[in-house]
């Protein structure tokens, strides 16, 4: 059974109109559903904000996204569902990310994929094809929950992984136009 697909619009509308933006004292406006909690990972109120900044951002280079998992809001997916951008956060002092092998590879299976690094504020970020994530996690070995356990590394030229020091991630740096390929 395919997930039901709510778009950014609707989804607004649909939020707003519950009431469930004023229990949380959030006002509606275009882009609030942005901030409604997810699942996994507790979020703070800066990555709700900087996420939301950064997914606002895609949109405004791909127009209007879909949520194809009410539980996964971070997972956009164009409305032809062709492309499939994830958004992940950190805060900057950490740069911390883990990714599961299982959805590097749904994500694979889009025409176009990509990851998001949200490194602390929505003006630091990668932007990753996921073909060329999972060529660099190739040769690493998933550990804890079966997880592949990112940091980045803040470097002169850029921005490296830990785990992949041959890793030169520069191009990437801010690079929303790998969006438009």
């Amino acid at each position: 059974m395919e997930p039901t697909a709510y778009s950014v619009r609707s989804y607004v509308a649909s939020a707003s109109g519950s009431g469930s933006y004023l229990a949380l004292g959030l006002s509606p406006r275009p882009g609030a559903w942005l901030e409604i909690l997810g699942v996994g990972m507790p979020e703070t109120s800066l990555s709700r904000i900087e996420k939301s900044k950064v997914k606002t951002a895609i949109e405004s280079i791909l127009g209007a996204m879909l949520i194809l998992n009410s539980r996964r809001k971070d997972w956009l997916v164009s409305r032809d569902r062709t492309l499939s951008v994830f958004v992940t956060f950190s805060r900057s002092d950490q740069l911390f990310y883990d990714i599961s092998p299982a959805d590097l590879n749904l994500w694979q299976s889009y025409s176009q994929a990509f990851i998001v690094f949200v490194m602390g504020r929505h003006r630091e970020v990668l932007v990753i094809p996921i073909d060329q994530l999972q060529a660099i996690v190739a040769n690493l070995e998933p550990r804890g929950y079966g997880e592949f356990k990112l940091h980045l590394v803040p470097q002169s030229t850029g921005y490296r992984f830990h785990e992949a020091p041959w890793t030169d991630l520069s191009h990437f740096h801010n690079n929303y136009s790998l969006l438009k390929m």
